[in-house]
């Protein structure tokens, strides 16, 4: 991939990249941090990444891993998933010639409503040097949020909404929305009530669709902070896009399911397993071993070795490369909030700072997938042990195929 960016590299001005950041703010606004430079992959890569992915959907609808998911815990009515709550993405630490899943998800991926914005304004000011990956998602976006247009009363609804992160995003899905006359609020959870209809009612205005951007591990937490709005999902779960069940099913759990592909399939073929299993980390819950000896046995030093906690998210929580004493720690205390996984590093690229000045960052590659089809791709550039936009390096990145 050097190539292609030092084509970049070669014809970068800095005006270009403050062109770029100024067609962006008016839509999203100054909170979120966008790259300077794209994440270069090759077609046969991406076409690998979205393979994984498909097959990753494929085991996201099997009955008996939704069963066994269920099984474990949940505190709403059990609700069907249907084509359209598959919305969600797999995350990809990247090489050359490989790479891993690190992640998954089954809920409205962060920062994917405005992809095709930021990849369509980067190739318009910085030039056509690949294949762009999400053309038309905006669309799908809207259609899936509207149940095909069909509903024009919309409620985008979190917790704390006004004070969330993405709540800048939430108002640009209101600017898409309106592109196609619907009617939309962005309301905190706490604060909707039930109209007489059974809609759900917010200042006084009925809204018949709801945009669910509430994290199922936050509206456990908060449960009795957001009782209406358990009970407009139990009295109609066809209202919610998506089904906050499908939080579960893509959660921190899935990660040892995936590693353990070989002894119990869920109804992927020979050939998924496959394919898949040259993807997947070695995972397992941090349960399964009664101390440090056992798990150094597994994965070898705690210096080769991640911990996640199974329901956090954001990066909250995460151990990187624990100390001996630390992993023994958490074995004998609380082991059973912690899923541990074998380290694959972020792959690197040559990174171009605003002033001209080359440097280098880590990234990692999102495959979004909508209806349980994949619709388009993101990439998250930084520097530190995981990802993050607290430094000068990184941001939201296009992803461009070559």
């Amino acid at each position: 991939m050097q190539e292609y960016y030092e084509q970049f590299f070669h014809q970068f001005k800095r005006d270009k990249y403050l062109r770029y950041l100024k067609y962006l703010q008016p839509a999203l606004g100054k909170k979120y941090k966008f790259a300077s430079t794209p994440i270069f992959i090759s077609t046969a890569q991406y076409d690998r990444l979205t393979a994984v992915t498909g097959r990753i959907v494929r085991l996201l609808q099997d009955e008996l891993y939704q069963k066994s998911v269920y099984d474990i815990t949940w505190f709403l009515p059990q609700y069907p998933m249907q084509k359209h709550d598959y919305f969600g993405c797999v995350d990809f630490h990247i090489q050359p010639d490989s790479e891993r899943i690190i992640e998954t998800n089954l809920f409205a991926p962060g920062f994917s409503s405005f992809m095709e914005l930021i990849e369509t304004h980067f190739f318009e000011i910085f030039g056509y040097f690949g294949e762009q990956v999400s053309p038309g998602f905006e669309k799908e976006l809207v259609k899936a949020v509207t149940k095909n247009f069909e509903k024009k009363q919309v409620a985008i609804v979190d917790i704390d909404a006004y004070n969330q992160y993405n709540f800048d995003e939430f108002k640009y899905i209101k600017k898409l929305l309106a592109n196609y006359d619907v009617e939309s609020c962005v309301a905190p959870a706490e604060n909707v009530g039930i109209s007489e209809t059974g809609n759900l009612l917010f200042e006084g205005k009925e809204f018949n669709r709801i945009y669910n951007r509430l994290i199922t591990y936050d509206w456990e937490q908060h449960a009795d902070n957001v009782k209406n709005y358990s009970e407009l999902f139990k009295n109609n779960p066809d209202m919610f896009f998506t089904n906050p069940f499908g939080w579960k099913l893509g959660d921190k759990r899935i990660l040892p399911v995936l590693s353990n592909l070989n002894k119990q399939p869920f109804g992927l073929t020979k050939k998924d397993v496959e394919i898949l299993s040259k993807t997947v980390l070695k995972t397992k819950l941090l349960n399964e071993f009664s101390n440090l000896e056992e798990c150094v046995e597994e994965f070898g030093l705690p210096r080769r070795v991640i911990l996640k906690p199974l329901d956090n998210y954001a990066g909250r929580g995460i151990l990187f490369k624990p100390s001996n004493k630390k992993l023994k720690e958490i074995i004998e205390k609380e082991k059973e909030k912690f899923i541990i996984q074998e380290i694959f590093p972020a792959g690197k690229i040559p990174y171009i700072m605003p002033d001209g000045n080359i440097t280098e960052a880590k990234f990692d590659v999102r495959i979004v997938f909508m209806n349980a089809e994949v619709v388009g791709a993101y990439g998250r550039s930084y520097q530190g042990s995981i990802t993050n936009f607290s430094g000068d390096v990184g941001g939201i990145a296009p992803v461009v195929v070559v």
